[in-house]
């Protein structure tokens, strides 16, 4: 699993999704579900909150993966850009050909 993250990004959003994957391994008794966060430009992106979320990577440099979760903010038209289009449009030729 992915997670997209944006600058001032809902760390209640994104806790709701840890909990719920930590939840589900605690009762399966495995790590069955495990996430890796992305940003457009693979750095430190900050929550409203100022929670630091350290990117591994840049969306763009992804392979394949299950699923895509996007945590924007509450200035999500902020984000809209042609740049995010054009990357999440190049990625899922990318991704629906795996």
């Amino acid at each position: 699993m992915i997670f997209l993250v944006f600058d001032h990004f809902s760390s209640m959003c994104l806790a709701n999704y840890l909990e719920l994957m930590s939840a589900a391994n605690t009762l399966v008794g495995n790590s069955f579900y495990n996430g890796q966060f992305l940003s457009l430009e693979g750095s430190i992106i900050s929550s409203s909150s100022g929670l630091p979320v350290f990117c591994q990577k840049k969306l763009s440099n992804m392979v394949s993966f299950d699923y895509l979760f996007i945590l924007t903010s509450y200035n999500y038209l902020e984000h809209d850009t042609a740049q995010y289009q054009k990357t999440l449009q190049d990625g899922a030729c990318k991704w629906r050909t795996l």
